[in-house]
C-alpha cells in the first residue's frame, strides 16, 4: 500500500494537476452526472494552454485518475473523472496508519 500511496501523492504534488482536478470537481458540483469534458472545457476551467492540459491529462490517464472517451457527435477526445480515485490516497493513508504501523514508531 505504501507504494500506491506514494504514487498517488506524487500525482497530487503537481500544482497543475491539483488545479485541473479542483476545477473539474467544482465543475461537477451539484451535478450527479459524470459527463465527459473536452480539452477546451478544461482550458476554460483552468486557464491552462493546450500543451499543459494534454501533458497533465496523459499523466492522469496513465495513473487511472481519468478515462478517455470519444463522442460520436464531436469526434474529439473527452475525459471522465474517476471520482472514487480521489478518495483512495486518503483511505490508503488511513489504512496504513491504522493497520500497518506499529505503536511507538
Amino acid at each position: 500500500h505504501a507504494a500506491m500511496i506514494a504514487d498517488m501523492f506524487s500525482d497530487l504534488s503537481d500544482a497543475r494537476i491539483i488545479s485541473i482536478l479542483s476545477a473539474w470537481i467544482n465543475h461537477y458540483k451539484g451535478d450527479e452526472n459524470n459527463n465527459p469534458v473536452t480539452f477546451k472545457q478544461i482550458s476554460e476551467m483552468t486557464g491552462f494552454d493546450m500543451p499543459v492540459i494534454e501533458n497533465c491529462m496523459n499523466e492522469l490517464i496513465i495513473n487511472n485518475w481519468v478515462m478517455k472517451v470519444y463522442s460520436p457527435e464531436t469526434q474529439e477526445p473527452q475525459f471522465q473523472l474517476f471520482f472514487g480515485r480521489l478518495l483512495m490516497p486518503i483511505l490508503l493513508l488511513f489504512k496504513t496508519i491504522a493497520c500497518d504501523m506499529k505503536p511507538g514508531k
